[in-house]
């Protein structure tokens, strides 16, 4: 499967933050029941940014006036990235259709398996 390039993930990225920012819901393709994924990994990363925020408001009140609009753009960009991340991983949960289930984790190219089983996939409850 070959890989997405930068270009390519850049666009999915600011797309998805789009949509995540304004609250477009998530469309799945055809009658497929989807499972939501990564709500721990979206948590951690929420966490790192806010630390990663505060701890770039301290360091930018020491650094020399020549470099600050440079500090400026790096914070804006890291939180845009780390935001864009949980923004992919929120709008692509994996897809269970009758005989595939499809693994999609957002920044990764997604990942389909076909079953052989003679029942359909069935999501677990608990």
């Amino acid at each position: 499967m070959p890989r997405r390039s930068a270009l390519t993930w850049t666009k999915t990225m600011l797309r998805d933050l789009a949509a995540w920012l304004t609250r477009k819901p998530v469309t799945h393709p055809g009658a497929h029941h989807a499972i939501r994924h990564s709500a721990d990994s979206r948590t951690i990363i929420w966490s790192i940014t806010a630390a990663d925020l505060v701890a770039s408001v301290l360091v930018g009140a020491m650094v020399p006036a020549a470099y600050r609009p440079l500090h400026l753009a790096w914070g804006v960009v890291s939180v845009v990235l780390t935001v864009g991340f949980c923004a992919m991983t929120a709008r692509t949960p994996h897809l269970i259709d009758d005989h595939t289930l499809y693994l999609r984790t957002g920044p990764f190219a997604p990942w389909r398996s076909r079953s052989t089983r003679s029942r359909p996939y069935e999501p677990r409850t608990a």
